[in-house]
């Protein structure tokens, strides 16, 4: 079962990508173009995650991210990410199976999961409207909450917000609902379609 919904995610991905960037063998993938500038202070450690990063899904319609499409990228945590979407897929097609517990992983340090956000336009991915990321700190960081920094930019790469759960904008934008998934380290990975950034 889990293998459908794998293919599922794949080619909804591919259908989704195609039918609003349709390109010719000449055009770049519509994940080489750089839509987001990062800023200034995040430059060195994310400029250019479209065509240097792993890209973990397609653009993907999320109802748990303001309903809007979204990308997601990750420097290093590829292996973490996917064995906590197979897990829970695992679970969730037989949540009462008490032997099939879930065995989530956790991020190493440095790790950094990207998430771009596009408006939804006709059923579509629309025009860039932000970045968000979780970047993994060190164990004194924020240990009640994974130790992870979230960040969210506009496209000029403007930061909105910056900081940990201590910090009320990000509690009530961001690391609240993270809490609901602290057993997966903090990340929902809910979407998987094993694509690489240069694909």
């Amino acid at each position: 079962m889990w293998n459908l919904i794998k293919i599922f995610s794949f080619t909804l991905a591919f259908f989704a990508c195609h039918s609003v960037y349709g390109q010719s063998a000449n055009e770049k993938s519509p994940y080489q173009v750089e839509l987001f500038d990062t800023p200034a202070a995040f430059h060195e450690s994310l400029q250019h995650y479209r065509s240097q990063w792993l890209r973990l899904t397609g653009f993907e319609y999320s109802g748990l991210h303001w309903n809007q499409f979204i990308s997601v990228y990750t420097n290093t945590g590829e292996e973490t990410y996917k064995n906590n979407y197979l897990q829970y897929i695992r679970w969730y097609e037989d949540p009462d199976d008490e032997e099939n517990e879930p065995v989530y992983t956790t991020y190493p340090e440095g790790a950094v999961i990207l998430k771009e956000n596009f408006a939804s336009e006709n059923g579509k991915p629309g025009m860039p409207i932000s970045v968000t990321a979780m970047i993994k700190r060190g164990n004194n960081y924020d240990p009640s909450n994974g130790n992870w920094e979230y960040l969210q930019f506009d496209p000029k790469g403007n930061i909105l917000l910056q900081g940990n759960s201590s910090n009320e904008l990000v509690a009530e934008t961001c690391a609240n609902c993270h809490r609901h998934v602290d057993g997966r380290d903090y990340i929902f990975s809910q979407i998987f379609s094993t694509l690489r950034s240069d694909e």
